[in-house]
């Protein structure tokens, strides 16, 4: 079972055992994106026009269950199915300064957070003489807090970003003292190299 976007009718449909069922709702789709795979299909490039074999209807039955149920022409009732959530599906990060493609992050970046739980990068410092460290500030734009961390040089760093998530939306900035380099070779304001990140769910 997966979702179907049919780019030239702008239509969403549920695949299920090869046949298609038109789903309309708006708010039903967003449940449905939280837990199916979605595929893009062009229809001219279809062998073979699928059957469309009537409606779907989606609701979330408990905290971790969706139910499917799709229904034909005349409304009967076809099949009902039970979709159990993946809690890695619910959650998502997104970097509004995103990284550079040789992974670098900005000295002053944006990261959004929905139903994080826990969050943690691993942060990098080439060494440098004049300089053992920085000081990483972390500031939540919806509790006000501000978190400071140091980032040793010419070692990995484990930064918490959240510890204690909850669900819904939170949006944290990242800033620091950008590196000292070369501003005519490279324009760029460098803050740290970010080895990895992991985020869990809540």
């Amino acid at each position: 079972m997966k979702i179907i976007f049919l780019l030239q009718k702008d239509a969403w449909f549920i695949e299920h055992q090869q046949a298609w069922y038109r789903l309309n709702d708006k708010a039903e789709l967003g449940l449905a994106l939280s837990a199916l795979a979605l595929s893009m299909v062009n229809q001219h490039d279809l062998v073979e026009q699928p059957h469309q074999a009537g409606t779907a209807s989606i609701s979330q039955t408990d905290s971790r269950t969706l139910s499917v149920v799709l229904s034909g022409p005349d409304k009967q009732l076809i099949d009902t199915v039970d979709v159990v959530l993946d809690e890695k599906t619910l959650l998502n990060v997104d970097w509004s300064t995103k990284p550079f493609r040789d992974g670098w992050m900005s000295s002053d970046a944006v990261v959004t957070l929905d139903n994080v739980g826990s969050m943690y990068l691993d942060a990098y410092l080439p060494a440098r003489s004049d300089s053992d460290g920085k000081l990483l500030t972390i500031s939540n734009s919806e509790s006000g807090s501000r978190v400071e961390v140091w980032i040793a040089r010419d070692q990995k760093t484990r930064i918490p970003l959240v510890e204690q998530g909850h669900k819904g939306k939170v949006s944290l900035s990242l800033s620091c003292e950008p590196e000292k380099i070369d501003q005519t070779t490279d324009p760029r304001q460098l803050g740290f190299v970010m080895i990895s990140e992991e985020a869990l769910p809540v």
